[in-house]
């Protein structure tokens, strides 16, 4: 506040400076009476111009200071250099420079883009999750059964809603397992639904289902389009899938999109151990839920893609000494 009251003044100063000095240049020309076409009548013309611009520049320098002007154009230099009309149209690479300026004044670190930084990483890695689309309430249930043999019988039950970043939702939806990890697909079946705020509210859509038609698969593999519901914010999607694996294998359920908001439980059978394996960037965030024959594990926030919970099972001791 202090050195703003300083600014004032100078500026106060030098306006009534200019003032003065354009009078006395003004005055000065007019005491001189010099004949025409001569250099000296050129220099009293001259003295005469400057006096009348000192005078102008100084009453400006002056408005400019008071308080009302000073606040127009402090308005006026945010709406240029602040306001989305100015960022929208400034292309990429001037856009990316001017985010790492803002970045090195608020950590007031100039080297904060220096080779290896971490916000090199973010740039390449990280920033174009901010404008993805990404998904909201993500609830997955896994049942495990024994099967035949040394297999899992597996149930999973995965449903979502899609949220728009832009002008559209997530492009499709995909589901594959790799071949290591099963050793048959029995079904899975996808269907969407309209979210309760749509003119088709609780419409529901069947997109596959690999139980009708064995063709299915792969195109889950390749991607089911979501074209058609592109513009349907909060377009809930429903997946169940049921198949059969080794029960030596690792299992896990990871992110594909950002994601706000992840439930999973996992039940199975009580004379098995599961070891759980979270993997997120902060385990605060994630609350687990554990008792015998069931896992759960809830975040509410945000999980990147990859970002998941992994398990294994092996049955107890005393369960396969009896």
């Amino acid at each position: 506040m202090d050195a703003d009251r300083k600014e004032r003044a100078l500026g106060y100063m030098y306006g009534t400076a200019f003032v003065l000095g354009g009078i006395v240049l003004a005055l000065v020309a007019h005491v001189f009476h010099t004949e025409r076409g001569s250099i000296a009548h050129a220099v009293v013309f001259l003295s005469e111009t400057l006096g009348i611009a000192f005078i102008a520049l100084g009453i400006i320098n002056v408005l400019i200071e008071t308080k009302d002007w000073r606040n127009y154009f402090e308005r006026r230099l945010q709406d240029i250099v602040i306001e989305q009309t100015f960022l929208t149209n400034l292309d990429k690479e001037r856009l990316s420079a001017l985010q790492v300026g803002v970045m090195k004044a608020f950590f007031k670190d100039p080297n904060i883009d220096r080779e290896g930084s971490f916000l090199n990483y973010f740039h390449v890695h990280l920033h174009k999750f901010i404008a993805e689309p990404f998904r909201e309430d993500v609830t997955t249930e896994v049942f495990l059964e024994e099967g035949a043999g040394d297999l899992w019988n597996v149930n999973v039950r995965t449903s979502y809603r899609c949220r728009i970043a832009g002008d559209a939702i997530q492009p499709q939806v995909r589901w594959w397992l790799e071949e290591r990890d099963v050793e048959e697909v029995i079904s899975v079946s996808l269907c969407v639904k309209y979210p309760e705020n749509h003119a088709k509210a609780s419409q529901v859509v069947e997109l596959a289902d690999t139980a009708k038609t064995p063709a299915d698969r792969d195109a889950l593999k390749q991607g089911i389009s979501l074209e058609a519901y592109k513009a349907v914010d909060g377009l809930i999607v429903a997946l169940d899938a049921r198949y059969a694996m080794k029960r030596e294998r690792l299992q896990y359920w990871t992110m594909a999109h950002p994601t706000k908001n992840f439930d999973i439980t996992v039940a199975y059978p009580k004379d098995y151990d599961l070891q759980h394996k979270t993997m997120v960037v902060n385990d605060e965030q994630l609350h687990l839920t554990t008792r015998p024959g069931y896992l759960r594990a809830k975040c509410e926030s945000w999980m990147l893609p990859g970002a998941g919970v992994a398990w294994i099972l092996r049955r107890r001791a005393d369960a396969a000494r009896s």
